[in-house]
């Protein structure tokens, strides 16, 4: 039915019902677990030894579906590449513990690569310490030190804490005063960025006419992309 809608097909579905097909499964396909990095300075990279490490890495972890060898294959090239300096790769390794992709991960360690992180003001470091905290909880504020970590890591342009951010506007959490035109043009912004999640937060928005104009042909194309 929502190929009918899609292609003008005779007695076609509406969008509405159209658009409440395929939901399900956009938002499965945007839920799908993406290991999402800050951007890389080329540039920077050319003058660093063993850089080359850690954008094998990256590219290895990129793909969703991670095989346990390949998850095994890119933290031992992040280990050798901070091992040899290039401490770029301390976020990751903590992301990689946290997230249990590794195997008995060590609180010693995840501590150890945040300091690294945030010593170079990795945004991905900032986000990973600002989700420590529950963004419902009524004793966190925006005046926390859980917000100044997200904000930091959104203010250098990482996508997945812009999308948190707009969450927190859309929600009215973190001392946030609700506002849901702010939160569409915060997922709108990651989702500009390539981060997934987004786009099922705005196609939700056109759907239901929440912080835009309600628009059910934006919102179907936009759970088709």
């Amino acid at each position: 039915m929502a190929f009918q809608y899609q292609h003008g097909i005779s007695r076609p579905a509406s969008c509405h019902r159209a658009a409440e097909l395929i939901k399900p499964y956009s938002y499965a396909f945007t839920s799908i677990t993406r290991l999402v990095f800050p951007e890389t300075e080329q540039n920077d990279n050319m003058h660093k030894t063993h850089a080359h490490l850690h954008i094998k890495a990256k590219s290895i972890l990129s793909h969703p579906y991670l095989s346990a060898t390949e998850i095994e294959n890119a933290t031992e090239l992040l280990v050798k590449s901070l091992q040899y300096q290039y401490h770029e790769s301390a976020s990751i390794l903590a992301q990689l513990h946290l997230d249990g992709y590794v195997k008995n991960p060590n609180i010693t360690l995840i501590n150890y690569y945040l300091d690294i992180g945030i010593k170079l003001k990795d945004p991905l470091a900032y986000y990973l310490i600002s989700c420590f905290f529950s963004i419902d909880d009524p004793s966190i504020s925006k005046y926390s030190l859980a917000f100044d970590f997200l904000k930091n890591s959104a203010h250098q342009g990482f996508a997945p804490a812009i999308h948190r951010i707009g969450y927190l506007t859309k929600k009215g959490y973190l001392g946030f005063r609700r506002n849901s035109q702010e939160a569409f043009k915060l997922f709108s912004h990651s989702a500009a960025l390539g981060y997934q999640p987004s786009l099922y937060e705005i196609a939700k928005s056109y759907l239901g006419g929440i912080g835009i104009e309600q628009n059910c042909n934006n919102g179907y194309l936009t759970l088709s992309e």
